[in-house]
């Protein structure tokens, strides 16, 4: 796995835990909405990763999961813009690649979080 997988895998997991919030403890979703590692769907039908942050926005936790997924979704705009959308084989040390680290340090207690991946500072 290298860093890019590391960050994607992480938010994937962030956006199932603003969910689990929701359904768990303060539901406002209908008993019609699932959303697992395979996908999301509403009504049994399947929707985008756009539509189910739409879905979120109208009948969700305003406040806090609106929130979460607007902020993955901020992490993966920051991966694409410092990383690219190619990057395999591509050295920690590529401009850019700084932010990609920084951001997994988020995540530093995470078993598979690498420690070369760590920014130290100058």
């Amino acid at each position: 796995m290298d860093l890019i997988d590391f960050l994607e895998e992480r938010i994937a997991d962030d956006e199932r835990a603003a969910v689990s919030y929701v359904m768990a403890g303060n539901k406002r979703f209908p008993n019609t909405l699932a959303h697992t590692i395979e996908g999301t769907t509403i009504d049994g039908r399947s929707v985008t990763d756009a539509e189910f942050t739409a879905y979120l926005a109208e009948h969700g936790e305003r406040r806090v999961d609106a929130r979460a997924m607007a902020e993955c979704e901020a992490k993966r705009g920051l991966i694409r813009l410092f990383a690219g959308t190619s990057h395999e084989g591509r050295s920690l040390a590529a401009p850019g690649m700084a932010v990609c680290r920084q951001l997994a340090t988020i995540y530093a207690d995470h078993p598979d979080f690498v420690d070369e991946w760590r920014v130290t500072p100058a």
